[in-house]
């Protein structure tokens, strides 16, 4: 895969996008300005209780005993490391780091690992308890969070992709929703993968309003592995959520939208699924074809063409901290052209380690050589950036003008790596699979 470059070439620098990024704002320093006056004495009593729910859900879960792989222990060892940076919620210290690993634009999910709740939900934005009150409660704070994140991105906004978070039972609201966030500066939208307290499966008719709005305002949808599942636990807890929070009931939406016409009524709109389990794309194509065979006359007018165009066209695989074995399976089996590099920041699992003094390299970087080494150019320039042009509407002028402030080198992404450093052995990891990499 590799090839001979020369020093002009070797020299170029790469625009790097992450498709998976999160920001934890805070509670009470950088939201409650946002919560509405009516609601403060509720909102108070929501940040009160929180931090003791965070951690009471923290001790519940026995993440050695779940996490059995060497790579998952490292990576939960990082989590907590990465709790120190101001990143979380600091858009200074998010852009100097940034500049540091030379990540040029960031795809913006909320939760960052950092014990700060979404307001008036919960730990995460999909644990909406479904009850009228707490519905309305819910709208409240998904607004609340729009407007910091909108604030947030607007100090760089060549820098970054805000997601728009809509209340999406009730497909009015999220409609609306999303019209406010593209008129202030969002640029797509928290897809969540279809669950109990979402309005309809997302072949129903009723979402068609939703689809307008977001192909008139370019409004990518973005869906981050995490749905609520049933009770895990014991050893296999992990397996578990993975399987069934990053596998194929996370992925249904993409299902729906291909096989309810969507896509062939909506072509510019595109859907990004991030952070799901790895191995799913070649197998999907392949079963979505089988399910089209020797259509009914009435789904062919509905959907045209086999469902495996339509993924080319419409969808990417978000991949986050990758590890070289996706990188050569996307080359190999053709879809390097759809697929995003993200590194999950400030996620432990994801190529972030905060810096314990000035002279720490870039974990990042070190990914990105691990993942890349050795790969075609081409290959690499698709899945650093050019999918995500694709994906998020991107201007590559503007991508271009950042790396070459301080985006990496191509020979400092693609360079063959004939032995693995001692210090990076245990620090380059793939939690989903368990690749590690070892001294060569």
């Amino acid at each position: 895969m590799g090839s001979t470059l020369d020093e002009k070439a070797a020299t170029e620098r790469l625009a790097v996008v992450s498709c998976d990024s999160h920001v934890g704002p805070r509670l009470i320093e950088d939201l409650r300005q946002y919560c509405p006056q009516q609601h403060l004495e509720s909102y108070d009593e929501f940040t009160a209780a929180s931090g003791d729910a965070m951690g009471e859900r923290e001790a519940a879960f026995n993440q050695v005993e779940s996490r059995s792989t060497l790579a998952s222990e490292v990576s939960l060892a990082r989590r907590y490391s990465n709790r120190q940076t101001a990143g979380h919620y600091d858009i200074d210290t998010r852009i100097k780091e940034m500049d540091w690993e030379g990540v040029a634009v960031e795809v913006l999910f909320h939760g960052s690992q950092n014990t700060e709740e979404f307001p008036f939900v919960g730990a995460r934005e999909w644990l909406v308890k479904q009850n009228q009150e707490d519905l309305g409660l819910a709208a409240v704070g998904m607004r609340m969070y729009n407007q910091w994140l909108a604030d947030f991105v607007a100090q760089h906004p060549d820098r970054f992709v805000g997601l728009v978070y809509p209340p999406m039972w009730d497909v009015d609201l999220a409609t609306k929703e999303v019209e406010w966030g593209a008129a202030n500066g969002l640029r797509g939208v928290n897809f969540p993968g279809p669950r109990t307290g979402v309005a309809a499966e997302y072949d129903d008719p009723i979402w068609e309003p939703f689809w307008d709005v977001c192909e008139e305002h370019s409004m990518t949808l973005a869906t981050h592995a995490g749905v609520p599942t049933r009770d895990v636990f014991g050893p296999q807890s992990m397996a578990m959520t993975r399987i069934e929070s990053a596998g194929w009931p996370c992925r249904r939406g993409m299902h729906r939208l291909v096989f309810g016409g969507v896509f062939e009524r909506h072509p510019g709109i595109k859907l990004v699924l991030t952070e799901q389990a790895r191995g799913w794309w070649s197998a999907a194509m392949l079963e979505m074809d089988s399910v089209y065979q020797n259509p009914s006359d009435a789904l062919k007018r509905q959907v045209p063409k086999p469902p495996s165009e339509y993924m080319r066209t419409n969808v990417f695989l978000g991949s986050s901290f990758t590890p070289p074995t996706e990188v050569r399976q996307a080359i190999d089996e053709g879809f390097a052209d759809n697929m995003l590099w993200g590194r999950d920041y400030p996620h432990g699992e994801g190529t972030y380690r905060f810096p314990e003094s000035e002279d720490d390299p870039s974990l990042t970087a070190m990914y990105l050589r691990w993942a890349f080494g050795g790969v075609d150019i081409e290959n690499v320039r698709q899945i650093l950036s050019g999918a995500a042009i694709r994906a998020y509407n991107l201007d590559p002028l503007v991508l271009a003008s950042l790396a070459e402030q301080f985006g990496p080198t191509v020979s400092e992404v693609i360079g063959s790596i004939d032995h693995i450093p001692p210090e990076w052995k245990w620090h380059l990891v793939d939690v989903q699979t368990g690749e590690i990499a070892q001294r060569g």
